[in-house]
């Protein structure tokens, strides 16, 4: 009897342990699935994580980051949404006028606007003062160039126009302005086109513009490169480059500058090639840690800004509290 209920407990504890060992089986896959995926979901977020590093990293031009997600926008919006302070001796630049007075005018009546009566002048007074903008002209100024024959040198000679570039219809005054224009305020040429009819009355194409450009850009030739060189020999340079839209499409303004000297240019790449061309192993090269300044085979010194930004925004996240306290002692 006793040998019986051993072997029925005996098949029970094994039809037990058989699914036991079922369950476990189960577990086992479900777990080898779930890490699967776990892997896979961390794959993507590091793929996701790093295309989003490419727009948006320590090393993002201003230029790069639309309006809407610059940080500076939400601080004046939460500015312009506060009550401004009352200050007393806060200057009013709405209603400010300046101190010099250029021409003064008398005003006079002489019947009422209202009922065309006769007027009794009294003897209170009121100034008032008003900024008037002239619309300035386009003079059309015609050189008489005389002709000079040289004996000793055997050759004939002319008297050159010096407020004007060569074979230039426009003076250098306005290549300034067209410069300033495109290059400062960033005006496309269809824009400058249509302030120069506007303003000036005076009718020029968008090609007349690019060619201006491209005479002022010969013109300063070799004072650029006379920049370039000072630059090179420079014990420190400051580099950097951000974004700039020429007619919608990105492009990118490029500039180095030391103590005594700084230049700009515009190129359509952000390629090391760039970098590389005022490399200097001699000097000494202040730079973010954008990728393309490594290829610079001089000394580097880091700016400061933006490894603040690396170490209030790591890169990567941590695992535990201890990896917090040990990041938290280094960034100190």
């Amino acid at each position: 009897m006793i040998e019986q209920e051993l072997r029925t407990e005996i098949v029970q504890l094994k039809a037990q342990l058989a699914e036991r060992d079922k369950i476990i089986l189960d577990l086992k896959e479900k777990v080898e699935y779930l890490q699967r995926e776990n892997k896979e979901l961390y794959n993507e977020i590091e793929r996701l994580h790093k295309e989003l590093r490419k727009y948006k990293n320590e090393n993002t031009p201003s230029g790069s980051i639309p309006p809407y997600l610059k940080k500076t926008l939400e601080k004046a919006v939460e500015q312009s949404k506060e009550k401004p302070p009352t200050n007393e001796n806060t200057t009013n630049i709405r209603n400010e006028r300046p101190n010099r007075v250029d021409r003064r005018e008398k005003l006079e009546l002489c019947k009422c606007p209202y009922c065309n009566g006769p007027l009794t002048k009294k003897k209170k007074t009121y100034s008032r003062r008003v900024i008037h903008i002239q619309i300035p002209d386009a003079e059309v100024v015609e050189y008489k160039i005389p002709e000079y024959y040289c004996p000793a040198c055997k050759k004939t000679v002319r008297p050159k126009v010096l407020d004007a570039l060569p074979n230039s219809k426009f003076d250098l005054n306005t290549a300034i302005l067209i410069s300033f224009l495109v290059v400062v305020l960033n005006m496309s040429t269809s824009n400058v086109k249509t302030l120069f009819s506007t303003l000036f009355g005076l009718e020029i194409s968008k090609s007349s513009i690019s060619n201006i450009l491209q005479q002022l850009r010969y013109y300063l030739g070799d004072e650029y490169a006379k920049l370039e060189a000072e630059l090179k020999k420079a014990k420190v340079r400051y580099r950097d480059e951000t974004g700039w839209r020429v007619n919608g499409k990105l492009n990118w303004v490029w500039v180095c500058a030391s103590a005594k000297a700084i230049i700009y240019k515009i190129e359509k790449s952000r390629e090391h090639k760039i970098v590389k061309r005022m490399e200097n192993p001699s000097g000494v090269d202040v730079c973010d840690g954008y990728a393309a300044y490594n290829k610079l085979k001089g000394e580097r010194q880091r700016c400061w800004a933006h490894l603040l930004r690396m170490a209030k925004n790591p890169e990567y996240g941590f695992r535990d509290e201890k990896e917090v306290e040990e990041y938290a002692r280094l960034v100190e």
